[in-house]
């Protein structure tokens, strides 16, 4: 009986340390293919961001749109500040 129990002890520490080894060898192929995959990122070139911009034109417009209307915004608040008046607080004389 005491033989049986120790064959079959046996047996499972060697199912373990097959199952460990399993387990250590699939980590080491994960880490070769992420390196993998990230050496392909590298060389491969980059998706060009004029081709993303133009493929979206609405909102390249809007957005410039939006820039060019913040920008004369700008220029008229600079341009008509009364004299001795701050562009930031119109109201406020020094």
């Amino acid at each position: 009986m005491d033989q049986k129990i120790k064959e079959v002890n046996l047996d499972l520490n060697a199912q373990i340390k097959g199952l460990k080894t399993t387990m250590e060898v699939n980590k080491i192929h994960l880490r070769t293919i992420q390196e993998q995959v990230l050496d392909q990122e590298t060389r491969l070139p980059k998706r060009s961001q004029t081709s993303a911009a133009t493929q979206d034109i609405p909102a390249w417009a809007s957005l410039k749109s939006i820039e060019a209307t913040v920008m004369h915004r700008r220029d008229l608040s600079n341009r008509y500040v009364p004299a001795g008046t701050s562009a930031q607080y119109p109201n406020q004389r020094p």
